[in-house]
């Protein structure tokens, strides 16, 4: 506040002056008439006596008609500020809100958290809208959903904001952008804007946000988009007497502070840890006491933004199914030694799970019972046992990577890779640097880091006609396909066109590789009944004949006659698959954790798109409350003096 508006505040010193006068104010003493008066002469001398301040509603009365004058000399300068809508054309405008009601929008900001400033925000834009003006509701958790589709309601739109409620899923950033495109392409509006109130942080904080043609994008509440600090519990299984836990951090000094207990169902304590310092990331090992029973909870103390990640049921759960690889270790190992290429990434993607390197091919389906997934790098060509054991492995729900090299385009007599490709790959020479970044968008983002630019000297090529059928992933800049997918019974088979081998290309060096084989792992935990995953992940249920939940805390959707469960709240998730009931985990997405909030949008004036707020001039509203005090003081006074004259003697 600058000095002018101090000075017009001081006003309210004045205040004192009604005190002081009313301390002062002198009234006819009050009057007893006694009978032997009567007899004697009247004085002439007038008592009076010094009143207290008896007027106490007056003297209130007067202190705020003070307060409020000086009110009104600093309403100049001091002013309520509120989101609005700029008409730079004066016409009417059209109107996307995207409300963000992900997870990291649980996250606290002074009393109210991230989501209700959100939902307070979008009223006062649409507060600003008048007749004629086109508003859209979007909602930015994943998958984006459109609340209310473009309309010229008000009263609709405010309906849907009012609806809304936060919940545990990630952030869909790029869906809610996609959706606000094809609402405003269908209108003729000279005047769009595009709201977007959230935090804008999705695990994608070098990407900017995306701009839309012949729209102006606007983040108005700023105080969202500050980084907070959060710890989450993403993993609880238990396995006989011994619980592992996984905790993860977006700040590592919140770890050194940080506590882990066990609580039974009536929430006291069973078993306590306290990690050492780590940086962002533990996993603990807990042993737990005899006769312990299997409702127990995973709850972490820790000074974090969010409290909803940080409790989870601790799930019994088997032990997990192991992953094959099939690699030769000559061509896909380091000069420094050590596991291959391919055995390192996936230990790296999922620690602790276990990996097992076979030297050949089984020819034998038993030996691939068990396996969740297969890799099989730069095969040359498949007997007949092994494709039978392949596709039995597949039709159980199995998951195949296969990596084609040099040695798949010259495949011996008899071994083909039918099942997967009717056809026989060609190894051919190729000038190509490496995949389309827009194939990438929606399987890797970010992570095809390091794929646009691969060095590769051939590569294989599909035949035309497994191309046409298989569902294309990844294509190279060319447009050929770079990574493909088949689904054979109730599990995928992906086919990747070059090897690890790191004579044929840097692939197995990159960055993307991880992400690709991130992919597919993941792939293969659904498919393989995966206990534990992410809020916005789906569980896929194949041959099955229903699936039904017994809360409402997940969708369930029929795609090509299998089942896809995706939870969108933290916890347990009881679901009923052909009449049997199986408990499963639904953790927190790690994105909502990365709180830093990606780059702002560069508005078409010049200048970075950030708050619109608008100074409300309170002046009139403080000179009408004013006047009615007057008023009010004018009424009083003549009441009092009414009632003076008439106690006064004749």
């Amino acid at each position: 506040m600058t000095f002018a508006t101090w000075l017009a505040l001081g006003i309210v010193a004045l205040g004192a002056l009604p005190v002081v006068a009313h301390r002062l104010r002198r009234r006819l003493a009050t009057e007893i008439s006694f009978a032997a008066t009567s007899l004697i002469a009247r004085s002439p001398i007038d008592t009076r006596k010094r009143a207290t301040i008896d007027d106490r509603y007056l003297l209130a009365l007067r202190l705020l008609i003070v307060a409020l004058i000086a009110l009104l000399g600093a309403s100049p300068f001091v002013s309520c500020s509120r989101l609005t809508v700029s008409r730079t054309l004066g016409a009417s405008v059209a109107v996307v809100l995207i409300v963000d009601d992900s997870m990291s929008m649980r996250a606290r900001a002074s009393r109210e958290t991230r989501f209700d400033k959100a939902k307070t925000g979008a009223h006062e834009i649409l507060s600003a809208l008048r007749d004629g003006d086109a508003v859209c509701v979007l909602a930015a958790g994943t998958p984006a959903r459109v609340l209310v589709s473009t309309t010229s309601s008000l009263s609709s739109a405010r309906a849907a904001i009012d609806g809304m409620k936060p919940s545990d899923r990630p952030t869909d950033l790029e869906g809610a952008f996609t959706l606000a495109r094809a609402a405003l392409s269908q209108l003729a509006h000279a005047d769009k804007k595009v709201f977007v109130l959230s935090d804008i942080s999705d695990g994608r904080e070098a990407a900017p946000l995306p701009e839309i043609e012949g729209a102006q994008v606007l983040v108005p509440l700023p105080e969202l988009v500050r980084p907070v600090d959060d710890c989450a519990v993403t993993s609880a299984h238990r396995r006989g007497q011994q619980a592992t836990i996984e905790v993860v951090c977006n700040k590592a000094a919140l770890g050194e502070k940080l506590s882990v207990s066990l609580v039974d169902a009536k929430g006291a304590a069973i078993a306590q840890v306290t990690p050492p310092a780590f940086v962002e990331h533990a996993i603990l090992t807990i042993e737990l006491p005899p006769g312990v029973s299997d409702s127990i909870k995973v709850r972490i103390e820790a000074n974090d933004a969010i409290a909803e990640d940080n409790e989870l049921p601790l799930l019994t759960a088997g032990a997990p199914r192991p992953i094959a690889l099939v690699v030769d270790p000559v061509t896909a190992t380091l000069e420094t030694g050590g596991a291959t290429v391919v055995e390192q990434a996936l230990r790296a993607i999922h620690p602790g799970e276990p990996i097992k390197p076979l030297a050949t091919l089984p020819d034998d389906e038993r030996d691939l019972e068990g396996l969740s997934g297969l890799v099989i790098d730069d095969p040359a060509g498949l007997t007949p046992e092994q494709r039978r054991a392949l596709t039995t492995m597949l039709e159980r729900g199995g998951s195949l990577l296969v990596m084609l090299g040099p040695r798949s385009g010259a495949a011996p007599i008899g071994a083909t890779f039918e099942s997967i490709l009717t056809q026989q790959p060609r190894w051919l020479a190729t000038s190509v640097k490496g995949i389309d970044d827009q194939s990438a968008e929606g399987l890797l983002g970010e992570g095809a880091a390091g794929l646009t630019d691969l060095r590769a000297k051939n590569r294989a090529v599909i035949g035309y006609e497994d191309a046409k059928v298989m569902t294309t992933l990844l294509r190279w800049q060319d447009k050929e396909a770079w990574l493909l997918k088949r689904i054979v019974g109730r599990g995928e088979a992906w086919v990747l066109t070059l090897p690890a081998s790191l004579e044929a290309s840097d692939l197995a060096l990159t960055t993307g590789f991880v992400s690709v084989l991130a992919a597919w792992s993941e792939a293969t935990r659904r498919a393989a009944g995966a206990t534990s995953i992410e809020t916005g992940q789906s569980w896929t249920f194949s041959n099955v004949r229903n699936v039904e939940l017994k809360s409402a805390t997940a969708d369930v959707a029929r795609e090509a006659g299998n089942y896809r469960v995706t939870p969108w709240s933290i916890g347990a998730q009881t679901i009923i698959v052909d009449g049997q009931i199986e408990t499963r985990l639904a953790t927190a997405a790690r994105s909502e954790l990365d709180m830093r909030p990606r780059a702002l949008p560069i508005a078409k004036e010049g200048t970075a798109a950030g708050a619109r707020k608008v100074n409300v001039d309170v002046s009139p509203y403080v000179a009408l409350l004013l006047l009615l005090g007057l008023v009010i003081e004018s009424v009083v006074l003549m009441v009092r003096r009414r009632s003076d004259a008439a106690h006064q003697p004749a």
